[in-house]
């Protein structure tokens, strides 16, 4: 066989080949533009939705600013005005005490004392924004977080108690309602002289309570522990009557929370308390810095001021105590 009659036969196979390598390269580059067409695509549909997003969050952020911006600055150009008018008041009446003029001395001390600006009824406290990433989700909803309003917390009053608070409520009558840790006496309270007063209101037999919950009728609910009852009580006077609400046999009613709608209850089963491994925390802006130690029961009042029950265990001075709290944004 001739090398001619070789290279015949082998022709078919390479110019199949290069047909075959021809439709791969073709079907390849179409997946090639078609991918690359898709991640432009994706490219563009992103950065639409994070220009959106930024836009609104420095709308938001604006909203935000602005106006306690222009607050600030006119309450500062006010003070300022206030403090070159004192420093030129003092100048003066200075000025005339070095004269020796008692006439002159005691009509410059008069005319300063009516001259004395009013001081502003609300100062501006510090407000504290965050900004609050997330990483960016499936849906693209959130590709860069949020903006946070910090409360800023400020306690305003401090009150000893003869026992660890831990439960708190109040009503839209203003009665204020509370239980010590580890006891089944529940109590009205009111704070006066630096001191949580308490009186008995009614008497659960020997056995502790669990949680409390305001009812939307202004109706106290409450667990007791070891029990599938819920209790409710309707007055807080002296000896008033504590009755059934309802039950959730078998299992045992533990917390309780009720809003406007629905009575949210936690539950269990008759076996052991899993113990609890992580510390509770409040929140950090209030520390014991603030005189914040063990807090045990918290509370919003009808005025929106936090209530906060704190434990005398393992505290320097050996008090238990209630804390009431001013929230601001």
């Amino acid at each position: 066989m001739t090398s001619n009659g070789i290279d015949c036969k082998e022709l078919p196979f390479y110019a199949d080949l290069e047909k075959e390598l021809k439709q791969i390269k073709s079907v390849e580059n179409d997946q090639y533009d078609e991918i690359k067409k898709r991640i432009l695509k994706k490219e563009s549909e992103l950065k639409e939705i994070i220009t959106k997003q930024r836009e609104n969050l420095i709308t938001e952020l604006d909203k935000l600013w602005k106006p306690r911006e222009e607050e600030m600055s006119t309450q500062l150009k006010e003070t300022a005005e206030k403090c070159d008018t004192l420093t030129r008041n003092k100048a003066k009446i200075e000025e005339t005490f070095q004269s020796h003029n008692a006439t002159a001395v005691f009509t410059a001390s008069g005319k300063l004392d009516n001259d004395l600006p009013t001081r502003p009824v609300n100062t501006i406290s510090e407000q504290k924004l965050v900004f609050s990433e997330t990483k960016l989700s499936d849906d693209n909803k959130e590709a860069f977080g949020s903006i946070l309003t910090i409360p800023v917390f400020k306690v305003t009053g401090t009150f000893t108690s003869e026992g660890n608070i831990w439960k708190i409520e109040t009503f839209a009558d203003n009665s204020n309602i509370l239980c010590f840790l580890g006891e089944s006496t529940i109590k009205s309270f009111k704070l006066k002289n630096s001191k949580c007063e308490t009186t008995s209101v009614a008497v659960v037999d020997k056995v502790n309570i669990v949680d409390m919950t305001k009812a939307k009728d202004n109706t106290l609910l409450f667990t007791i522990l070891s029990s599938s009852e819920i209790k409710c009580l309707s007055t807080f006077t002296p000896d008033s009557k504590i009755e059934t609400f309802t039950s959730i046999s078998p299992l045992y009613a533990r917390g309780i929370h009720a809003t406007n709608k629905n009575i949210l209850i936690g539950f269990m089963d008759n076996g052991e308390l899993f113990p609890l491994k992580e510390k509770s925390c409040l929140v950090t802006s209030l520390n014991e810095s603030h005189g914040i130690n063990r807090p045990l029961g918290l509370n919003i009042n009808q005025e929106g001021q936090l209530q906060i029950g704190c434990s005398k265990i393992g505290t320097k001075d050996g008090l238990s105590k209630l804390h009431t709290v001013d929230i601001s944004f």
